[in-house]
């Protein structure tokens, strides 16, 4: 992570996420944490962020691409993220997912 923070403290970058992303993180900060925590990534995080929507034909082309690698690939919200990626041109993912890392993102 420290790669990262350096990054981030002397680059101006836009940071982008995808309504699945938000979704799935609201789920899990509320499971693990409670709604507090879901409230103060809300008010705290997300308006520095940039949240791209995915659309009906996005959508599709990761329901493909998840049903396509099977039980040991890349969920849905993954596969989404990947196709916005590759449709915006954005090459790089602050995540910490093997799939993100196989693809060179990370």
């Amino acid at each position: 992570m420290h790669r990262w923070k350096t990054f981030l403290a002397n680059h101006a970058v836009n940071i982008y996420t995808s309504n699945y992303v938000v979704v799935e993180t609201c789920s899990l900060l509320n499971n693990r944490l409670g709604m507090s925590a879901v409230i103060d990534f809300a008010q705290s995080l997300l308006p520095a962020t940039t949240v791209l929507w995915v659309d009906e034909s996005t959508h599709s082309a990761a329901m493909t691409a998840m049903l396509t690698t099977g039980v040991s690939g890349p969920s849905l919200v993954d596969c989404s993220s990947f196709a916005l990626m590759h449709v915006r041109g954005l090459r790089y993912a602050f995540a910490y997912d093997k799939h993100f890392t196989a693809r060179g993102l990370c």
